[in-house]
């Protein structure tokens, strides 16, 4: 009883000190406002988007795989906003090391991640190819395929598996599935007279987030509905060259039925809430 006693209480004080948005939004305003100053003083060729997606990204998500899916970030930039940072005493680089922060729904969501994935959106302009498939839903699918790799059974033993991994344990827990849904959302709303900050200020604390699944679906899947989303997500995740070199690259190139049980399992997951 003491052990279960302790573990709720380290939950508990997990939840109290998980970083609220108020406390992200308060940052990224002044982050976006340096960007913004930024590209005007060094007549950057990148847009405002490339710029602020590749910085927040780059501190977490690095390394030449992602640089190459998201595009490098500059180098005089991040010292740019050090040096803003130093000499006005803000705090917009607290923005790169931001990892799971508190929503007002009470859900948990990898604020980083977020921003990798519109990065990866973003890179190649492209809701449905380029990166968008890698850096977001398809890579953590392939990492739930990896996290099931040791089960065994059929197809419909492994999705049932896979299932009580979607959103709750391994790779793919709710706050990553929370940035790969709302990512697309988020991007989708961006435009030259609106900035992040009032985006998901706007977005989060309303109602809009209960019907972040059907969105999602909207945007990453065209046409697809509750009977057909099992099929056309697969389709896309296999047919996608990027996710079949992730696949070798996990070593599950010999465990197409857990990849297709991963992915069955994810588009369950959102037919359920098409419903």
């Amino acid at each position: 009883m003491k052990i279960i006693a302790l573990l709720t209480l380290s939950l508990c004080i997990q939840s109290i000190y998980l970083i609220t948005l108020d406390e992200v939004l308060s940052n990224l305003k002044v982050l976006e406002q340096y960007v913004k100053e930024y590209k005007t003083e060094k007549k950057s060729r990148f847009t405002f988007e490339h710029l602020l997606l590749t910085y927040i990204r780059s501190e977490n998500y690095k390394g030449q795989a992602w640089d190459y899916a998201c595009g490098s970030v500059r180098k005089d930039l991040v010292s740019y906003i050090a040096n803003k940072d130093n000499q006005k005493g803000t705090k917009a680089q607290q923005c790169r090391k931001y990892g799971e922060i508190l929503l007002p729904s009470k859900e948990k969501m990898k604020f980083a991640h977020m921003f990798a994935t519109m990065n990866g959106i973003e890179n190649k302009n492209s809701y449905t190819g380029g990166f968008s498939t890698l850096t977001g839903w398809g890579g953590d699918t392939i990492q739930l395929a990896n996290d099931i790799k040791n089960s065994n059974g059929n197809l419909n033993n492994l999705i049932i598996e896979a299932t009580k991994f979607v959103g709750i344990k391994g790779k793919f827990v709710e706050s990553s599935l929370i940035s790969d849904l709302d990512a697309p959302i988020i991007l989708k709303k961006k435009n030259s007279s609106n900035s992040f900050h009032d985006i998901i200020t706007s977005y989060c604390p309303t109602n809009e987030w209960k019907n972040r699944v059907k969105n999602f679906v909207k945007i990453t899947f065209p046409g697809a509905n509750k009977n057909n989303l099992r099929d056309v997500l697969y389709k896309r995740l296999m047919s996608d060259s990027w996710i079949k070199m992730f696949i070798g690259r996990k070593g599950l190139s010999g465990h197409k039925t857990h990849v297709q049980a991963a992915a069955y399992a994810f588009a369950d997951y959102l037919t359920k809430r098409l419903e």
